[in-house]
């Protein structure tokens, strides 16, 4: 029985363990290498329902960056801390402080956020470290763009804007 215990008490251990590895390899996560898989199971919902809204931001690229979200009528606001995510993740932070990089996270977050909020119209991310880097884009714009609507939530819609983008 005694053996029995330590067994599963390693086994948990390890549960543990692996699952810390994890949440690490995702620190910054680039928008070139996200896939729908890794947020398919993000809901569509409104401004208003802020914990979704705020769970949506956190799992797109840049989520694990240190932020602060701000929610107005029709608008989003997310701050991005790089010198905070520096400290922890010096070797990731040098391609979060890249404006090209910076960019292109902003229109593809935008565009899910869009196509996940219905009554969202625009959308400004700053990204505050050495210098601060301020991008807004609004449903409109992106939708002109891209050539899209921006209204719906499906794999083949996630493809697209992220093709879109990276051109």
């Amino acid at each position: 029985m005694r053996i029995y215990k330590l067994f599963l008490y390693s086994l948990l251990l390890l549960f543990v363990m692996i699952g810390c590895s994890n949440n690490q390899e995702d620190a910054g996560k680039h928008p070139e290498s996200i896939t729908f898989d890794n947020v398919a199971d993000l809901e569509t919902t409104t401004i208003g329902n802020n914990s979704d809204v705020i769970n949506a931001v956190s799992a797109l690229p840049a989520g694990t960056i240190p932020h602060t979200v701000e929610i107005s009528s029709k608008n989003l606001l997310i701050d991005y801390d790089l010198e905070k995510f520096n400290e922890d993740h010096k070797d990731e932070a040098a391609y979060w402080y890249d404006t090209k990089h910076q960019e292109k996270a902003s229109r593809l977050n935008s565009a899910i956020l869009f196509s996940l909020i219905p009554n969202l119209d625009k959308v400004e991310m700053t990204f505050k470290g050495e210098t601060d880097e301020s991008y807004t884009v609004t449903r409109a714009e992106l939708s002109d763009t891209l050539d899209m609507n921006l209204d719906t939530w499906d794999k083949e819609t996630f493809e697209k804007m992220k093709k879109g983008i990276a051109d």
